[in-house]
């Protein structure tokens, strides 16, 4: 596994822990490596388009290409970085989700997805496109 990535993957750890306390902007770069240890701004850490930052982000992965993939509760759910931070894409359905809670990837890349106010899990490709929804939009699961 290379150096950025293991950078990517523990800068991103407190700032999702901390996604909704805008009291802790700060986040660790270098953490692994005490000696080099600082606190960045996250608008250091990654570039974006302008206009753009995260919102409320509530799921981090590595995908096969070993880019980061973050679910965060903007406009367009998907975001996606090289190693480096650097922006590559957005993606996913526009302003369909509520509260985003949590990502995974299959096996086969895909995209496992949750929504606790929708009350769904929903399944994507790579490009986004919904493969499978399981629950009913808006409609809470019987525990019979």
């Amino acid at each position: 596994m290379n150096k950025s990535i293991i950078i990517s993957a523990i800068v991103l750890l407190p700032l999702f822990a901390n996604a909704q306390r805008p009291d802790r902007p700060l986040i660790p770069l270098n953490a692994y490596e005490l000696t080099d240890y600082r606190a960045v701004d996250v608008s250091e850490a990654f570039t974006f388009p302008e206009g753009m930052e995260f919102a409320a982000v509530s799921g981090v992965t590595i995908n096969s290409d070993k880019h980061l993939l973050a679910f965060h509760r903007g406009e367009q759910p998907f975001l996606e970085f090289d190693a480096d931070g650097n922006f590559i894409r957005q993606f996913g359905p526009k302003d369909f989700f509520r509260f985003s809670h949590g990502m995974r990837l299959d096996k086969d890349g895909n995209i496992w997805v949750t929504d606790i106010r929708l009350n769904l899990v929903l399944k994507y490709d790579q490009q986004g496109n919904e493969l499978m929804r399981l629950g009913e939009l808006g409609q809470n699961g019987a525990w019979d």
